[in-house]
């Protein structure tokens, strides 16, 4: 496998003691993408440091040259450039009390990690928020002149992912960093320049000196020999967790022995048991380690599920959306048909004769004899107003006289008993000859007044 990564950060400074007693390579000034060496040592008093600086440099030079990046890492290589930086150490710096260091190498066989002391080295995967390896502190020490206690703890690592991290910090910083704040600061979403930021932010409560290297995995190209490597990460992890449990058992079951103790010493007044509150945990470890299960693939599979469910509901409702919209189509197309169909139809309508009904022809009929009613009310009305105008004047042809009876008046009471007869009018030369009528006579019992005749029209 190979591996890419992006541009390491490194974090060095004095704490409040002013001491710095750390060396890290390589530092943030010659960090380059193209780094696969990265060593972190920190010496146990003042004088420490030189032999830190020493060591740091005659190993780097010794991987440099006898590894190639591209190649496999051999263990005996590795053990010779321990055991020269050791010698060196030895000749400059015989004073020392010793050193404690970390060693990471990024090859093509894997990762491998190796660390004395309390320098520890973290691999973790902020996508799962898992905390994948952490290196268990130990008693060995560098020390130049004497033989070391015991070799460095080595880890061969394989299970590395893009986007993955692996930090090495200092003892100093690893005391006042835990591993919950750890992870909080590398599962941020933030760049690796604001994390080592904050890193050295939490470093500024320490008393000596810190340092910190954040190397970030930009992409991993994996090969067919990649199966068969040796990994031992998940096994020192699942070990260093065995004991942390284990040592929290004993913790436990002291406290609780302690508790026991005073509660027999206590007088039999107080009854009442007393609850244990439990312990809270200062470090942060992730419930399962080793390989990966493959419930860690949920929720890829569940992300896959909704996007196909996500594409199935916009195929459908675009789908809805055509039917609409054709639906919408064919009704204006059917709309302008129906339109022309009205049209023709009112044309036609228009053109041909009406038909007659026979409630049509019922009510002429009705209003024909109203009609004939009206003219025969009329014909009678002008037929008693003519009466009523016989009734007072008499008309006579020719020779005949009108004889105009008017009521008497008082005066003429008096002085006439009698009515004058009116003098008979002219008739013009054209006028038709005048048939003679008998003058009227009055009746025996007749009190002195004319009666009018009717006139008889001509011709009946």
């Amino acid at each position: 496998m190979k591996f890419d990564i992006l541009k390491p950060e490194t974090v060095a400074g004095v704490g409040s003691s002013g001491k710095d007693e750390v060396c890290v390579f390589p530092t943030d000034e010659t960090a380059t993408i193209h780094d696969k060496l990265f060593i972190l040592a920190e010496g146990n008093d003042a004088s420490g440091t030189k032999a830190a600086e020493v060591f740091t440099q005659t190993f780097a030079d010794q991987m440099f040259q006898n590894t190639c990046a591209d190649e496999p890492l051999e263990e005996n290589v590795f053990n010779e450039a321990l055991f020269a930086a050791m010698d060196k150490m030895d000749e400059d710096s015989p004073d020392s009390k010793g050193i404690q260091c970390a060693m990471l190498y990024l090859h093509r066989h894997g990762v491998l990690a190796a660390h004395s002391g309390q320098v520890r080295i973290y691999h973790v995967r902020p996508k799962e928020r898992r905390l994948l390896y952490k290196s268990k502190d130990n008693e060995c020490a560098l020390v130049p002149g004497k033989l070391p206690v015991g070799e460095p703890v080595k880890a061969y690592i394989t299970n590395v992912k893009y986007g993955d991290y692996f930090v090495i910090l200092s003892k100093s910083l690893g005391q006042v960093v835990s591993d919950r704040e750890l992870m909080d600061v590398l599962c941020e979403p933030v760049n690796d320049k604001t994390k080592s930021v904050r890193l050295q932010k939490k470093a500024s409560a320490s008393d000596a000196g810190f340092a910190a290297s954040v190397i970030h995995i930009s992409g991993v190209m994996s090969e067919a020999m990649d199966e068969s490597l040796f990994e031992n990460e998940g096994k020192l992890m699942a070990a260093m967790l065995a004991d942390i449990e284990k040592n929290r058992k004993l913790a436990a079951d002291a406290k609780m022995d302690e508790k026991d103790k005073q509660d027999k010493l206590r007088p039999d007044t107080d009854k009442n048991p007393r609850k244990v509150e439990p312990e809270t945990e200062e470090e942060y470890y992730p419930e399962s380690t080793g390989e990966e299960p493959r419930k860690r693939e949920f929720p890829i599979v569940t992300a896959t599920a909704l996007a196909l469910v996500l594409l199935a509901i916009g195929i459908w409702f675009w789908a809805q959306q055509q039917k609409h919209d054709d639906s919408i189509v064919q009704e204006e197309v059917e709309n302008k048909g129906k339109a022309k169909e009205k049209d023709t139809i009112n044309i036609l309508k228009n053109t041909q004769p009406k038909a007659v009904s026979v409630d049509d022809t019922k009510i002429k009929e009705e209003e024909e004899k109203k009609k004939e009613e009206k003219k025969e009310e009329k014909k009678e009305n002008i037929t008693i107003n003519q009466e009523k105008m016989d009734e007072g004047t008499t008309v006579v042809s020719g020779e005949s006289s009108t004889v105009t009876n008017t009521p008497a008046t008082p005066a003429q009471d008096k002085t006439a008993t009698s009515p004058q007869p009116a003098t008979p009018p002219t008739t013009p030369a054209t006028t038709q000859p005048a048939t003679n009528t008998p003058p009227p006579t009055t009746s025996p019992q007749s009190d002195g007044t004319v009666k009018p005749r009717p006139v008889i029209p001509e011709g009946e």
